[in-house]
Parts: structure tokens; sequence; C-alpha cells
């Protein structure tokens, strides 16, 4: 559908540098759901809003100015140049592995890198 894919050599994979966007309305998302045993992700929080008619059915698309920075950088995650909100889980196991994301406090010892 006219993505741009790269090859990533620091997370070793395809890499998508735009998108056309995520096109899926309630019926097809709870079919995709079913076929791939995971019902349980109709309560994630952007699930439940498709399901709700909260969201639209077609969001976002284009060139993604993050990830094309992400793979210019080489940093293995987009949270090392794009501010965000990302599960704390996620966040101490990308810590245990020297990857620090944006906004989250871990810069406020570094006098360089605090915002003004």
């Amino acid at each position: 559908n006219g993505d741009l894919l790269v090859w990533n050599p620091v997370l070793q994979q395809s890499f998508e540098l735009s998108s056309m966007g995520i096109r899926v309305n309630p019926e097809i998302l709870l079919k995709q759901l079913d076929l791939c045993h995971v019902p349980e992700r109709k309560d994630f929080v952007w699930h439940k809003m498709l399901l709700d008619g909260t969201l639209p059915q077609t969001i976002g698309g284009g060139i993604g100015q993050s990830r094309t920075c992400q793979f210019m950088l080489r940093c293995a995650h987009i949270g090392e140049v794009q501010h965000g909100w990302y599960n704390p889980k996620e966040v101490e196991q990308l810590k245990k592995h020297n990857i620090f994301l944006l906004g989250l406090g871990e810069f406020e010892s570094d006098p360089a890198a605090t915002s003004f």
C-alpha cells in the first residue's frame, strides 16, 4: 500500500519509515483478534476506543519524522527521539540495555540534557 521499508542494522529487521496509516473497522478488528486468539486485547485502550466509535477508522499516515530520526541516528527505540508514554515494564527492560527514553527523567543528572 505504498509503505517505505528499509533494513535497520540496529534492530536487524525491516523498518517502516512511512505508512499509509491504520485502516480498520470494529468488525475487522474483532475478526483479527479472534483469528489471532487474543480476544483479551479488546480491553486495550486503543481497541476499546475503536470498538465504541470514539476513534475514527483511519488514523495516521505519511512520512514518519520520528521513525526517520530513529533510523538515521541508529536508535533502538522511537522513545529515544520522541517524547511519549511507554509501558513502565518496557521502560525498565530498556534501561537494562542502556536505552533511555526522552521525558522520563533519566537525564536529570546531565546538565547538558536539561530542558530550556
